[in-house]
């Protein structure tokens, strides 16, 4: 569902961005439209659920770690919060898809 949304949500920013230029006026009202639009896209995005990855720090400690797809935040699952896989990322609230890492 939300990826249908997003498709159609940015087929309508194409529309817009294409009615820009032949909007009498200063077009601030369409401007604002696309923002508020690119908004959205990005919201929806973050309920798509992605693959959390793996980074193994070597001069750290060498034990992988998981990752957001997103923003790259560390999820904190290795060592005392081994079991602690949340369904999204605390710090930019993208929804994560586990399913590979069990």
């Amino acid at each position: 569902m939300n990826e249908q949304a997003t498709k159609l949500i940015k087929n309508m920013l194409t529309v817009l961005d294409n009615c820009v230029d032949i909007i009498p006026g200063d077009g601030d009202g369409v401007q604002d439209d696309i923002q508020a639009l690119n908004l959205a896209i990005t919201a929806l995005e973050k309920q798509i659920p992605k693959k959390i990855y793996h980074k193994t720090w070597a001069d750290i400690d060498g034990v992988p770690y998981d990752l957001c797809p997103n923003c790259e935040n560390n999820l904190c699952t290795t060592g005392l919060l081994a079991n602690r896989k949340g369904k999204y990322c605390s710090d930019c609230g993208q929804k994560l898809d586990w399913e590979e890492s069990e």
